[in-house]
């Protein structure tokens, strides 16, 4: 059974069907779904049963989406969710965020997703995650690398917009060349990854 996670600012809980409208709402934002796979406006009646399946499972179960909602920890105020898909038996996690446009350069995705991949090292157990992104979106590499993900490469990804490949910077360490072309019918999405030693090492969305 998945229990809350509390940091600093935010709260981490449990998906309920009272989410669905939340849900749908934040997936219709043009900006939010701009770098998505999911076209707008997103169906409440497809939020609702997204919903109901993730409610049904304990936690972050392998081979199925789970998502946790990320909260005011007083209010109550959704500003998020952040999502785990894990595989391998387990052992490895991809990862991903979504938050209201207007609650971003807050800081909340980068304070939510460390707080996601603490629990999945520390709890789960996982000894790898992953997150994909698309190229053209440096603000989610941002979140990833402050995060401790380091660019691993860009390997294709069904329905990916063609573009140019964009380069995570490694901390400490000066930022890798820009944009390269890419394949004119290839769109290629950054994979990044966090190595098998912790949720602290190597300090450097996908979605359903």
């Amino acid at each position: 059974m998945f229990s809350p996670i509390r940091t600093e600012r935010l709260l981490i809980r449990a998906v309920t069907a009272a989410d669905a409208a939340d849900l749908a709402a934040r997936r219709s934002d043009p900006d939010v779904a701009k770098y998505q796979n999911w076209t707008i406006p997103y169906p409440l009646e497809r939020a609702e049963n997204m919903v109901a399946e993730i409610a049904a499972l304990d936690g972050p179960t392998n081979d199925e989406w789970w998502m946790g909602i990320v909260c005011d920890p007083t209010s109550g105020e959704v500003y998020g969710d952040v999502v785990t898909n894990l595989s391998q038996e387990g052992r490895t996690a991809e990862i991903g965020y979504t938050f209201f446009s207007r609650y971003w350069g807050r800081g909340y995705a980068v304070e939510a997703t460390e707080a996601l991949l603490a629990y999945l090292f520390e709890t789960v157990g996982v000894t790898r995650v992953f997150g994909m992104l698309h190229p053209d979106n440096p603000a989610s590499a941002m979140v990833m690398e402050r995060c401790g993900l380091l660019c691993e490469g860009h390997t294709p990804r069904p329905g990916a917009i063609a573009a140019s490949p964009s380069r995570v910077r490694r901390p400490g360490r000066p930022s890798l060349p820009g944009p390269t072309p890419a394949h004119p019918r290839r769109g290629r999405r950054p994979r990044v990854g966090r190595p098998a030693a912790g949720p602290r090492a190597a300090r450097g969305s996908r979605r359903r």
